[in-house]
C-alpha cells in the first residue's frame, strides 16, 4: 500500500464515528470526493503532514465540499447572464 493510500486510511472516520459525535453521515458522493481530494493533496504533500494535520485536513475538505453543494444544485447555462454588472464609478451611461 502506498504512503498516500496509508495516510488517507489512517486519517478516514467512518460514517458511524461522526453520527456517534453528533453529525450526520455524508452523503456516499460527497465522501467519495473527500476521499479522492483528500489522497490527491496526500500525494503530493502527504510526506509534510503529522497524522493530526491529515486528520484536520480531511475535515476541512469535507467542510468544503459540504459547502459548495448548494452552489454546485444551481442550474446555470452557459447563455445565463451574470445577476449583477459592475458600474465603475464615474462611468458614463
Amino acid at each position: 500500500m502506498s504512503a498516500a493510500l496509508a495516510g488517507t486510511a489512517a486519517a478516514a472516520l467512518p460514517a458511524e464515528a461522526l453520527q456517534r459525535a453528533g453529525q450526520p453521515a455524508p452523503a456516499a458522493s460527497v465522501t467519495a470526493e473527500t476521499d479522492a481530494q483528500l489522497a490527491r493533496v496526500l500525494a503530493l504533500y502527504g510526506d509534510r503532514l503529522t497524522a493530526a494535520q491529515k486528520q484536520r485536513l480531511r475535515g476541512i475538505i469535507a467542510g468544503d465540499i459540504a459547502m459548495l453543494q448548494p452552489v454546485r444544485a444551481v442550474k446555470m447555462r452557459n447563455s445565463d447572464p451574470p445577476q449583477t454588472v459592475l458600474r465603475l464609478v464615474g462611468e458614463k451611461r
